[in-house]
């Protein structure tokens, strides 16, 4: 599982390389559907309405054809806080990436977890 440790409604860039169980770089070709599921991990509140959401290059999301590259632009509202946090803590989301791809006739569904460790800040709007 992969960590990213940001400030609160702070947007960043997230890349990671899709891989088959085998190790292969997934192309783009193989790739039927890829999506995002982001929610706080204390009660499971979805964040910024990304329940599920198809992220194969829309919603703040790219796929190269060929390197299997995934980029997920996250934005200012996909890291604010739920809870009452205080200022100095974390609030845990987390970012569920899941795809299907069908190779060889074959449909297999793999997925790809990022914790997300949100900074409760002083006077954020």
């Amino acid at each position: 599982m992969t960590t990213a440790v940001i400030d609160e409604k702070e947007p960043f860039t997230y890349t990671t390389t899709l891989k088959d169980a085998a190790g292969v770089v997934i192309p783009s070709a193989n790739l039927a559907t890829l999506t995002l599921t982001l929610y706080a991990i204390a009660d499971g509140t979805i964040l910024n309405s990304r329940d599920a959401q198809n992220i194969k290059d829309v919603n703040n999301g790219t796929f190269h054809a060929t390197s299997g590259l995934l980029t997920w632009q996250a934005q200012s509202a996909d890291n604010a806080l739920v809870g009452t946090i205080p200022v100095g803590h974390y609030e845990q989301h987390q970012a569920l990436f899941q795809w299907t791809t069908t190779a060889g006739g074959a449909s297999n569904v793999s997925k790809h977890l990022l914790d997300i460790f949100v900074k409760s800040l002083s006077k954020v709007s």
